[in-house]
């Protein structure tokens, strides 16, 4: 069985006993690969591809290409969600799919 195909019950009993065991592998999937899978299934203000499109456009209107964080927070991103920690998960969730 794939990973995908857990249900979000089975990822937070994997989750909790690595946690309980004070380990992070040694089952048929890491502790990582099941918070990156459980972080890809939370849901985001933005999709994967409105995410990285504001990316893009921004790293084009850039003299150097360039993009930091405080550019894309700086953006419409910015005034459309208002708080860092949404845009963080934004970011995060568009760079594991």
């Amino acid at each position: 069985m794939s990973i995908n195909n857990l249900t979000d019950k089975q990822l937070e009993n994997f989750a909790a006993n690595y946690r309980r065991s004070k380990r992070t592998e040694g089952g048929k999937y890491t502790l990582s690969e099941i918070l990156l899978e459980q972080r890809r299934r939370s849901p985001s203000p933005f999709g994967t591809r409105e995410v990285a499109a504001k990316i893009l456009e921004l790293a084009r209107q850039s003299n150097d290409g360039l993009l930091t964080y405080g550019d894309l927070w700086r953006s419409s991103v910015r005034s459309h969600l208002g708080r860092v920690t949404v845009v963080n998960k934004s970011l995060l969730k568009a760079s594991f799919e």
